[in-house]
């Protein structure tokens, strides 16, 4: 009696828990679904994280969300790579330069497949080749607030990244195109404020 009443609870609180996401999710793009308030969520100083040790890479996803309207800096403008940090110190410093939203970019999945190519070799015939390549990525979009000490994320945005068989990206290729159609998206929905606008 007692498995069965256990059971049951948990049942249900499965489907109040797939009830409350689907309710939650708000497609605003192709592959995009957003979580949270979008309106002025981008709203003051901003920094950008992305979770690369590549510098170059970082760059390219910052100057990638200031392209559509972000107006941010790096996070590591501030904080040095591999030097750690409390939480306190992260918010002191945070507060220190008047920053009022971080957008954090991070890798939530990502998926290969073999592919194949023709290339003819001058004889009349034909050589194959094959290769892995990276044909999903999936990103996660983190907006935190100075409004709530930067404690948990206000807006959360799901972005999704395919490769096209005709023109194929690396990982980081769709790591760019998706950010650029987050940020698109974002912009379009109210997500910037006004005073964050190129």
């Amino acid at each position: 009696m007692k498995t069965k009443i256990l059971r049951t609870i948990a049942i249900l609180t499965t489907l109040m828990l797939i009830g409350l996401t689907a309710t939650a999710q708000e497609p605003i793009a192709r592959g995009v679904y957003a979580y949270g308030k979008l309106e002025s969520c981008i709203n003051g100083k901003t920094l950008v994280y992305y979770d690369s040790n590549d510098y170059d890479a970082v760059r390219q996803v910052v100057y990638e969300a200031n392209k559509y309207g972000l107006k941010s800096k790096s996070w590591y403008t501030l904080f040095i790579p591999g030097q750690k940090y409390t939480d306190e110190e992260r918010y002191d410093i945070l507060s220190e330069n008047n920053i009022e939203t971080v957008f954090i970019v991070k890798h939530n999945s990502s998926s290969s497949s073999q592919q194949g190519t023709a290339y003819s070799n001058g004889l009349g015939g034909y050589t194959m080749s094959s290769g892995t390549v990276v044909s999903h990525v999936g990103l996660l979009y983190e907006v935190y607030s100075v409004k709530d000490k930067f404690d948990k994320p206000i807006v959360v945005i799901n972005g999704n990244g395919k490769n096209n068989p005709f023109i194929t990206r690396s990982g980081f290729g769709m790591t760019l195109k998706t950010t650029e159609r987050v940020v698109k998206a974002m912009r379009k929905n109210g997500a910037i404020h006004k005073s964050n606008r190129k």
